[in-house]
């Protein structure tokens, strides 16, 4: 209950919100808002479709945004890091197209050699092939349990159960 002071209408005219002033609301015996809390904005819609993050009124907040003086610290990846990353890329060219069952058993074949304590590339991998009755799905999925016990149990565990899910 209240009267109506003004509103605001988006482009097209509609309106968007209603304020009131004398306004009481209630749901119930609950009092939401009571006329002496001052004026009343209802939004109107059925949705919210995006939201604006920060302070509705940014003069409102003291200036807390303090530029750091130290620079952003530029990574120097080695040769061999380098090198694991084209192979990531290779793997995710294939979720794109088709798998290269060939390919990926001598990326595997190099994963144990050359990163016997990188566990995301089997994962995904083995993702790649969950579908499949493969060897090379058998393979990864023994080479998996093996590097739970290096550390990677509930990482290798998060990354088997999201397979299960999405199923």
């Amino acid at each position: 209950e209240g009267e109506v002071i003004t509103g605001i209408r988006d482009l097209r005219g509609k309106i968007q919100l209603i304020s009131f002033k004398n306004c009481k609301v209630t749901h119930g015996a609950t009092v939401l808002f009571d006329p002496s809390w001052g004026t009343y904005d209802m939004a109107v819609g059925k949705e919210i479709v995006s939201a604006f993050a920060g302070p509705a009124s940014p003069a409102s907040f003291p200036d807390l945004g303090k530029v750091s003086e130290e620079k952003t610290h530029k990574i120097h990846y080695s040769k061999e890091a380098l090198h694991l990353h084209k192979l990531y890329a290779e793997v995710a060219q294939m979720r794109q197209e088709k798998t290269d069952e060939s390919r990926l058993s001598e990326i595997y074949e190099e994963l144990q050699n050359s990163y016997p304590n990188d566990w995301l590339l089997p994962l995904e991998m083995y993702e790649l092939l969950y579908n499949s009755s493969s060897e090379l799905k058998a393979s990864l999925e023994h080479y998996l349990e093996g590097l739970k016990g290096k550390g990677y149990k509930k990482l290798i565990e998060n990354g088997l159960k999201h397979l299960i899910i999405s199923e």
